[in-house]
């Protein structure tokens, strides 16, 4: 991995099975975002917000954001490939 793989690495195994599960590869789901225009400074849990966790959910927790940015995610992929 090049671009992107610090941030990737930086992706909890939770998060990166959930978004794998979804049919996205972890290194796609944060490329999507710097692409497009967001500087990746998400929290581990998959969030862009780098204050996820403890802030929008604890610890153990799972991330409520999660599900709405992996359907931003396909709805790209959709538009992408139509």
């Amino acid at each position: 991995m090049t671009y992107g793989s610090k941030r990737v690495r930086g992706l909890s195994d939770e998060a990166r099975r959930t978004i794998t599960a979804h049919g996205i590869a972890p290194r796609d789901y944060v490329l999507h975002y710097e692409r497009a225009g967001t500087t990746w400074t998400g929290d581990k849990c998959g969030c862009l917000d780098s204050r996820c966790i403890g802030y929008h959910h604890e610890v153990g927790q799972l991330c409520p954001c999660l599900p709405v940015l992996i359907q931003d995610v396909q709805a790209a992929s959709r538009e992408e490939t139509a």
